[in-house]
């Protein structure tokens, strides 16, 4: 079968076409319509003379016209609508000026900009970890080389050079390991005295 996750783009076009407009409407066809018809912005229309403003996720057709859309009676389009709103899927306001159709959750059905968001969000925090998780073995690792170096580091470098002072003397401090920490070749240790 097919994947039951994530969600396909479907164009508004799509009620154009003559098999979306073949009657009567299945259950599931009369939901997807729904969601094709709830405005996908808010805006502003006339109503009776009034300026309305129709939410994002609204349908703002009264049963009877939905009825006949879907080539049914009113009674049977009324009752889904009513079955929906049980569901959980839509509220039905009606007044006597207007129907009102809310889509509940509307944006997680078509909100792709924020399901890009909580994609990306997911990924970055993924992510974060990941650099995160890294940091902490790249640290743990630069700790282990300095550690390393620490350990198999030879005593330091005079600041003047001992060869041309006395190279016999130098020689002998390699060969013995006559150094100072401060890098410099202890005097006694070569002294003939």
């Amino acid at each position: 079968m097919g994947k039951k996750n994530g969600y396909i783009l479907l164009f508004r076009s799509v009620m154009d076409n003559w098999l979306w407009s073949s009657k009567p409407f299945s259950k599931g066809q009369a939901w997807i319509d729904l969601l094709l018809l709830a405005n996908y912005e808010d805006r502003k229309t006339m109503h009776r003379g009034k300026l309305k403003v129709c939410k994002r996720g609204t349908v703002n057709l009264s049963v009877s016209v939905l009825a006949e859309r879907w080539g049914w009676n009113w009674r049977t389009a009324k009752n889904f609508i009513l079955e929906l709103e049980k569901d959980g899927m839509c509220t039905l306001d009606c007044t006597r000026d207007c129907t009102t159709i809310t889509i509940v959750n509307y944006d997680d059905f078509q909100d792709s900009e924020k399901r890009n968001t909580k994609r990306n969000t997911k990924q970055n925090t993924n992510r974060s970890a990941e650099a995160v998780q890294n940091g902490v073995q790249i640290t743990k690792e630069i700790k282990e080389v300095k550690n390393k170096d620490k350990e198999n580091t030879a005593a330091p470098l005079p600041s003047e050079d001992p060869v041309e002072e006395d190279p016999d003397a130098w020689w002998k401090n390699v060969k013995e390991g006559g150094w100072l920490e401060d890098g410099s070749i202890d005097p006694n240790w070569y002294n003939d005295d």
